[in-house]
C-alpha cells in the first residue's frame, strides 16, 4: 500500500510526500535483469517494508535479494527532481528507478563493505519519472538482519527536502532525526 499525502512540516507549510512503506515484492537471489521495469514479479513473495527480511519472509537468510515496488505520481510531479529517503538498508544496495541506477551505498562481495546503518538519500532526476514507476533495489546482507528495515521509506521533491534540511540545520536537528525520533 502506497500513501500519497500532505503533512505539516516544521516550517509551518504544507509539504508533499509519497510514502513507499507497505507491501513490496521480494525475491532471494541475484539476477541483474530484475532491475528492469518490465520484469514479471507476480510470483515473487510479498513483504512489508520497512522490516528486516528475517522477520518477514526470509528467516535466517543471508545473501542477495531484490525488492520491487511500483508507484504512480501526479502529472505535475514529472517535472520535479525527487529524493528517495530510506532510513537504512542492511548491508549494501543498488537502487534503480525504471531500470536506471540512481544510487548505491556499501559494497557487494567480494569487496564487501557494510553500510547497514547509513540512511539512503538518492536523487531521481525529473527525466526518469513517468506516470507509473518501478523501484528495484538489489540488496546484499552478509550476516544478521537484512533488507529495507528502517523508516522512512518515501519520496519528496528535492526543493522541499533541501528547504527542510536548511531549516533543521538552523534548529540543530536533521530531517533524519526528526523522522526517526519521538
Amino acid at each position: 500500500m502506497i500513501f500519497f499525502g500532505f503533512f505539516l512540516c516544521p516550517t509551518g507549510i504544507f509539504a508533499q510526500t509519497l510514502s513507499l512503506s507497505g507491501n513490496w515484492k521480494i525475491h532471494p537471489g541475484d539476477n541483474p535483469g530484475w532491475k528492469a521495469d518490465t520484469v514479471d514479479d507476480r510470483n515473487w513473495q510479498t513483504t512489508y517494508v520497512p522490516a528486516a527480511w528475517e522477520t518477514t519472509v526470509l528467516p535466517g537468510y543471508d545473501g542477495f535479494a531484490w525488492y520491487r515496488s511500483t508507484f504512480e505520481i501526479p502529472d505535475a510531479w514529472k517535472k520535479e527532481d525527487f529524493i528517495l529517503n530510506i532510513g537504512a538498508i542492511d548491508d549494501a544496495d543498488e537502487t534503480y528507478l525504471n531500470g536506471t541506477l540512481v544510487g548505491r551505498t556499501g559494497k557487494f562481495p567480494p569487496e564487501e563493505q557494510s553500510a547497514w546503518d547509513t540512511p539512503r538519500r538518492y536523487l531521481f532526476p525529473a527525466g526518469l519519472l513517468k506516470k507509473q514507476n518501478t523501484l528495484a533495489i538489489r540488496v546484499y546482507d552478509g550476516a544478521g538482519g537484512g533488507g529495507l528495515y528502517l523508516a522512512p521509506v518515501e519520496l519528496m521533491p528535492r526543493k522541499q527536502y533541501e528547504k527542510m534540511q536548511r531549516t533543521q540545520r538552523k534548529k540543530g536537528r536533521t530531517y533524519h532525526q526528526l523522522t526517526t525520533s519521538n
